[in-house]
């Protein structure tokens, strides 16, 4: 799924995918009477000239999330872009 933010600073939107990652690993689900532990990765995009439509934005968002499920789970990955302001970025998930 993809969460957009609207008028979101930069140096704000590596937090808020770090609060997202946090508040999903480990989360515990319950299906048919079982209890799972599951966990998620987080890619993020900025929307930017570089992007000539929903589509590309949303493959580098894609793109990244694949990027951070491959290096373990409750990663954070943000997607290559040729804007200096949204460089490439690495974090793990501080659980709280």
């Amino acid at each position: 799924f993809a969460i957009i933010l609207p008028n979101c600073p930069v140096a704000r939107i590596g937090a808020v995918g770090a609060q997202i990652a946090c508040a999903l690993n480990p989360m515990d689900a319950a299906w048919d009477g079982c209890t799972y532990t599951i966990g998620a990765s987080v890619g993020l995009a900025m929307i930017t000239p570089q992007f000539k439509s929903e589509a590309d934005w949303l493959a580098a968002a894609d793109q990244a999330c694949y990027r951070a499920k491959k290096d373990g789970r409750g990663q954070l990955r943000t997607a290559q872009t040729t804007d200096p302001a949204a460089a490439p970025t690495a974090a793990r998930a501080k659980h709280a």
